[in-house]
């Protein structure tokens, strides 16, 4: 987006889910609820910008979590991270 500046600073963490290319072309490959992303030429033009974006989202300070792994682990990072975050905020809120 390009006012992503305004749109992060909307936000108290962004997590950046990050999986290489083979992996991205083979998960949309496979989607189900949607074609989006099943052809060759979408998925070539999602790699186009792909790298780009992630870079400059954690230039912007995101938290990449590696989506590599199965779902439960993700999601286990995930609700880590964020919970760790929250923690700390409320200690801060109280003062401590």
């Amino acid at each position: 987006a390009s006012n992503m500046d305004d749109i992060l600073s909307l936000f108290n963490m962004i997590l950046l889910l990050k999986i290489g290319d083979e992996t991205t072309r083979q998960r949309l490959s496979v989607r189900t609820e949607n074609d989006f992303g099943k052809t060759v030429d979408v998925q070539d033009w999602i790699l186009s910008w792909k790298g780009w974006w992630e870079d400059m989202m954690e230039e912007k300070g995101v938290i990449v979590i590696d989506a590599h792994k199965n779902l439960d682990e993700v999601a286990r990072e995930v609700i880590e991270v964020t919970t760790v975050d929250a923690l700390a905020n409320e200690a801060m809120d109280r003062g401590a």
